[in-house]
């Protein structure tokens, strides 16, 4: 029994650790062509992105000049949440909020509109004790159209997910998900994004304990369960919004369409921008179909075009929960510090919640 326990740990240890390479790789892989299509990118990289390269994206100024292997938001604030994770030995609202704070004032470099204007303004809340800024609990405001629904929440949620794998229970489902809605919309008033963080969440957290591989029954029992949960996110908090776009009908459509199968069918059917309702499914049907292969997923992502980094950083997270650092070529996990200060981040996370029990 004791050398079994051993064995798990050694196992949980190491997914924790490829959740968080994941992420960085993913981003690093991606942050090169962000935004561009799918042709724009074979134009630019004849034969696709296979490895780390400088910056080709000319759109956003902050990051033009990145040099290959340099990493973005996606890292930056899953950082964050795993720092106050670990500092607090679990979950505080406010302490998590001022993590993020702490890292938009060293950088801002690639920060998506919501998540960077939203930061600030909390920070003045709580500069001016509640006088100016924004209420990071008060979510009255009804967001414009097709503002706040962005991808900002779920690409930084992983460190949440690794929390609720390692906490034996101690974190439900309903506890998991108002997680979700309270950092999600403290920066993304469009609810959407939140449940789109919460889908990310459970199958990241879910995949840990039960690990998926390619073709078995197990991955279209997990899809529909992954559509069923989401649902019933979506009844809990519909006084929230009266949308007719769901994320669990997009789910839907992507299996009853046979889109798992047909990649460019899912690129030209959902999207894979930064809209929370293109990038979250885009990359959860990414994870589907390479659930164990990282580098096949990652590049998949990456090559599809879109919001790269993040779509790249989310499937980089999900196949590293499911399968651990093995899945992980090793020339990518040494390729720079950044990497291997996010694997020394997943030990000292592991350490805080389950290793030293």
């Amino acid at each position: 029994m004791e050398v079994l326990m051993q064995d798990l740990n050694e196992l949980f240890r190491s997914k924790v650790q490829a959740c968080f390479l994941g992420v960085a790789i993913g981003d690093a892989m991606g942050m090169p062509v962000e935004t561009m299509t799918d042709d724009q990118i074979e134009k630019a990289v004849p034969g696709g992105v296979t490895g780390f390269l400088d910056a080709k994206q000319t759109r956003f100024d902050s990051i033009s000049n990145f040099k290959a292997g340099e990493t973005t938001d996606d890292w930056q604030l899953t950082r964050a949440l795993a720092k106050s994770l670990i500092r607090c030995k679990g979950y505080d609202f406010e302490d998590m909020l001022k993590e993020q704070i702490r890292e938009a004032n060293e950088s801002t470099a690639g920060w998506g509109g919501s998540t960077r204007n939203s930061i600030f303004q909390i920070q003045r809340f709580f500069q001016t004790d509640g006088r100016e800024g924004k209420d990071p609990r008060n979510h009255s405001n009804r967001p414009a159209p097709n503002q706040g629904c962005g991808n900002g929440v779920a690409m930084k949620i992983a460190p949440l997910a690794m929390y609720v794998a390692l906490a034996n229970g101690g974190v439900t489902g309903g506890k998991m998900m108002s997680i979700c809605v309270e950092q999600g919309m403290a920066t993304h008033s469009d609810i959407r994004a939140s449940i789109a963080a919460y889908a990310i969440c459970w199958l990241m957290s879910s995949s840990v304990k039960d690990e998926m591989d390619v073709g078995s029954r197990k991955v279209d029992l997990k899809f529909k369960a992954l559509v069923k949960t989401v649902r019933a996110a979506e009844k809990l908090y519909s006084a929230y919004h009266d949308y007719t776009d769901k994320i669990s009908d997009r789910l839907q459509k992507i299996h009853e369409n046979g889109l798992l199968s047909n990649l460019n069918g899912l690129i030209q059917q959902n999207g894979c921008s930064c809209y929370s309702l293109e990038s979250i499914p885009f990359a959860i049907a990414i994870f589907f179909r390479n659930p164990t292969n990282f580098r096949a997923g990652v590049l998949e992502a990456v090559n599809a075009g879109g919001d790269t980094d993040t779509n790249a950083a989310i499937v980089g997270a999900l196949i590293g929960a499911n399968v651990g650092l093995e899945s992980i070529p090793v020339e990518w996990q040494e390729f720079n510090r950044t990497f291997r200060d996010a694997k020394a981040l997943g030990v000292e996370f592991f350490d805080t919640f389950a290793g030293r029990k």
